[in-house]
């Protein structure tokens, strides 16, 4: 299966006790390039419970093609490499201006903050 950076797939997510899994959406940050090539992807966490923070509302017109299930979020606090395995399929793509704000909201999350 081919997988491009923004699209939105399915993917089995592990919780954090490695041991069980999820199905759910995921949005593809890692380049064309790297997925070509890589057994492994790097996706962003999508969630359907609202929460005040490290979230944004994607719309429905930040999705360029197919849709999803209910109302979500890109939950950007929560980032991972995950093996190619555990993706069931792409159900969506997001348009290149939304994609981008993700990834601005992501540089911010990570970047470097003196301590005082």
């Amino acid at each position: 299966m081919e997988i491009y950076q923004g699209d939105i797939v399915w993917v089995k997510f592990p919780f954090t006790d490695g041991v069980r899994s999820k199905g759910r959406p995921a949005l593809v940050l890692s380049k064309d390039v790297y997925n070509k090539s890589s057994e492994d992807i790097l996706l962003v966490y999508i969630t359907g419970q609202k929460k005040d923070t490290f979230q944004i509302h994607i719309k429905a017109f930040c999705i360029s093609d197919g849709e999803l299930a209910k109302p979500s979020h890109i939950q950007y606090n929560k980032i991972l490499l995950v093996e190619r395995s555990r993706i069931r399929g792409v159900i969506a793509i997001v348009t290149k201006e939304f994609y981008k704000e993700v990834v601005s909201k992501i540089c911010d999350f990570i970047s470097y903050e003196s301590r005082s």
